[in-house]
């Protein structure tokens, strides 16, 4: 199913302009849909050769077992065609060209009904040009269109053939009885469709198959619930017309069961500040999609993995006792390190009861004394390019621009891509700043991604060499740690990018955990500028987050993440409905499936719909774009400091001021004995002002409430707390009265400065 359409459409349009039906009893329109891929696969894009087509009609001997259906204008015109080839002595087209993951196909007997849906053509009457794609410089204006009128409407009819065409397809095939559609795509289509409810998951690697293309199937049944959710209107009117006997229905468990959709009792955060129990409602972010997957991997889990059958028994949690997200959330056994990794060896805790077909490793830090795997298989590994392409494009166009990312994660974290040129630096400051001087002038952008200590020790470095990033747009990924807006104005500013538009690259979080996978929540622009009003508005910041001024509280990372890769509980909230938050991967293919798995992070749910609301009473415009799914991260549990504060709040004190930020490293130590707090800080190795300024300025930026008794500079060699940081290593920013001892058995600090 080759995109005609473009990865930048966005499927906003009803398809009420046109009509969806099938067309083999239509000797007419059957001709025109021979004829259209005719001029799209041969003449256009070239997939075929034009020559063996001397009639001007593209058929080939799969079409007489196949459903041909249109998108008919208002004249009786076609507008778009697509097919859906039947299984028959021929097999499928698609076996001909691409392969399978290893024993993916081993499950086609519950395939029962299987159509491979493909020729997807739309008429060049209603596609956009080609100087509107945002490649050709015609940039959308903020309210969303191009700025030319006939742009923008050639666009929605775009959308509207489409839809229509998709429309068509459900219906033909769900009137045979089909369960699964099979289609071979370009990731960009695979993209679009993933973002307005289509449940495709990739069968196997990219091929070259009209273009470089890769198998998926869609489960229509799950289709059918996305359908009944009602989230996605574009998809409003696909059971319109279709009979009774094969419209949706809710989906039924394999007990036969009707799963309920669950309640509206949201555990939201502080614009509602509701809190309460999670067996008392997930918020309504998680619908039926969300239950169907998770009560799939819930029993996937139940009856494959040894370790997981055991907790369950501990807890005497039967499989019948799970039927829908509230009873999930009040019957299953919360997991962490300590009672898996720590626990079980990796084969028990595998589904299966032993790991095989291992492609990659990711391990958690180690930082609390326990180690934690993310054991990734060959399929996962192969699908995972296409999510970190599908990721970085979302967020930095990398369809449209060249692009060179610098790998700067510490501890052996690497990703891969199809799009982009991906330079792996590990926490070599020389090595990535070696690489955008040889390589940066060949590409459109550079993506620089690393954790914030070591994006201080690059900045600085640069300019110590004088480095003029401005030559260069410049993105920036941090991951690791939170990090406050503070810093990452400072950050923008060694990189000669605005912190507050995005047009000249911009600087975005990333969290993922080691043993649950990459990029699980993220930032966006619109959760970017909702934070960056927080950090000046201070009542829209309590308002929206529940952080007031004075508090010694950091503002919280507002983050987006996908309802249908990850189920999101906050255990045990505040009355902010800040807790302990606890994930459940939904991807059924996971070699360790972990299920209310506790990160070690505090966060609280963001209900969208209040969000929006608090945004307008404060006359704001930053929520335009505002993601469905909204997470407040507040940081690491073990960042709550004895006197009430946050470890967060100390760290973007030191960028208060960026003239005194440029003679720091960004690290430092803070000691507690009892609420008494003394703070270590350590200085870069280049020449400093006077310590004097260099302490007033950084005791300055920090409330009087959770000021310092005492602050210590040190000379960046004698810092006892990790001389020349060892960045492969999480650092640590406080610590117990026993350390303040050790450190001052050392060598003198550069100053002490006690209030």
């Amino acid at each position: 199913m080759t995109d005609e359409t473009r990865p930048v459409l966005v499927l906003d349009g009803s398809g009420d302009d046109f009509q969806a039906r099938s067309i083999d009893h239509d000797p007419a329109l059957l001709g025109k849909s021979y004829e259209l891929r005719y001029q799209v696969y041969c003449l256009e894009r070239k997939f075929l050769p034009a020559e063996s087509y001397a009639s001007g009609l593209e058929i080939d001997e799969f079409d007489r077992y196949a459903i041909h259906v249109g998108a008919i204008d208002a004249r009786g015109e076609l507008a778009g065609t697509a097919r859906a080839v039947t299984v028959s002595e021929l097999g499928l087209p698609l076996f001909r060209h691409c392969t399978t993951f290893p024993h993916e196909m081993d499950r086609q007997p519950e395939y029962r009904c299987l159509v491979e849906v493909g020729r997807l053509a739309v008429s060049r009457t209603y596609r956009r040009r080609v100087d509107d794609h945002p490649s050709g410089g015609q940039s959308p204006s903020p309210s969303g269109g191009t700025g030319r009128n006939g742009q923008v409407d050639k666009r929605r009819r775009q959308a509207d053939v489409l839809v229509t065409v998709l429309k068509a397809l459900y219906q033909a095939t769900k009137r045979i009885d089909a369960t699964h559609w099979l289609a071979a795509m370009e990731p960009s289509l695979e993209r679009l469709l993933a973002q307005h409810g289509f449940p495709f998951r990739v069968l196997g690697p990219e091929s070259d198959y009209f273009g470089l293309v890769a198998p998926y199937l869609m489960d229509l049944n799950e289709f059918d619930q996305v359908l009944l959710s009602g989230r996605f209107p574009a998809l409003a009117g696909f059971v319109c017309g279709l009979e009774a006997r094969f419209a949706p229905r809710p989906a039924e468990d394999r007990l036969g069961n009707e799963l309920t959709m669950p309640g509206t009792s949201a555990l939201i955060g502080p614009v509602g500040q509701s809190g309460g129990n999670p067996a008392d409602g997930p918020t309504p972010v998680f619908g039926l999609e969300t239950e169907v997957r998770l009560l799939r991997a819930f029993r996937r889990a139940a009856a494959e993995v040894p370790a997981y059958r055991t907790l369950l028994g501990e807890h005497a949690v039967g499989i019948d006792h799970v039927a829908d997200l509230a009873s999930f959330s009040r019957s299953c056994p919360v997991l962490s390190k300590h009672n898996t990794f720590s626990r079980f060896p990796l084969d028990q805790l595998s589904a299966g009861g032993r790991l095989r077909n291992v492609a990659d490793v990711l391990t958690s830090s180690g930082h609390g004394g326990e180690f934690a795997f993310g054991v990734v298989s060959r399929r996962q590994a192969l699908s995972g390019v296409q999510f970190i392409d599908r990721a970085f494009d979302d967020a930095f166009d990398i369809t449209s621009r060249r692009t060179l990312t610098i790998n700067c994660l510490p501890m052996g974290v690497i990703f891969s891509s199809r799009l982009m040129t991906v330079a792996t630096t590990s926490v070599r400051e020389d090595m990535a700043l070696a690489l955008v001087q040889a390589f940066g002038h060949h590409y459109d952008q550079i993506v620089l991604v690393g954790d914030p200590l070591f994006l201080k020790r690059l900045t600085d470095y640069a300019g110590e060499r004088r480095f003029d990033w401005k030559q260069h747009r410049v993105n920036v990924i941090i991951g690791e740690e939170t990090f406050g807006e503070r810093f990452r104005e400072y950050l923008a500013a060694c990189l000669g990018l605005n912190a507050a538009q995005g047009d000249g690259g911009y600087i975005m979080s990333s969290f993922g955990v080691g043993e649950l996978g990459l990029h699980l929540c993220y930032e966006t622009p619109a959760t970017i500028s909702l934070r960056r009003a927080a950090q000046t508005d201070p009542s829209f910041a309590f308002d929206l987050l529940g952080v007031g001024p004075g508090d010694g509280m950091p503002l919280p990372m507002i983050f987006s993440f996908d309802p249908l890769r990850m189920f999101i509980e906050i255990i045990e909230p505040d009355e902010l409905g800040y807790g302990r938050m606890t994930i459940s991967m939904l991807d059924p293919e996971r070699m360790v499936p972990l299920l209310r798995y506790q990160t070690g992070d505090i966060a609280c749910l963001l209900d969208h719909a209040q969000v929006a609301e608090v945004t307008r009473r404060h006359d704001l415009t930053c929520a335009a774009g505002l993601p469905g799914a909204l997470l407040a991260l507040r940081g690491r549990e073990t960042e709550a400091l004895p006197n009430g504060s946050h470890v967060g709040f100390y760290k973007d004190a030191l960028y208060d001021d960026h003239q005194i930020a440029h003679h720091l490293t960004g690290a430092f130590r803070l000691i507690f004995s009892g609420a008494r707090c003394t703070m270590h800080v350590q200085l870069t190795a280049s020449p400093s002002p006077a310590p004097a300024l260099l302490e007033q300025g950084i005791l300055n930026a920090v409330p009087a409430g959770v000021r310092p008794e005492k602050l210590v500079l040190w000379a960046y060699a004698q810092f006892p707390f990790g001389v020349g940081l060892d960045y492969e290593r999480k650092f640590s920013y406080s610590g117990a009265a026993e350390q303040e001892m050790a450190a001052t058995r050392l060598e003198p600090p550069t100053h002490e400065y006690a209030l």
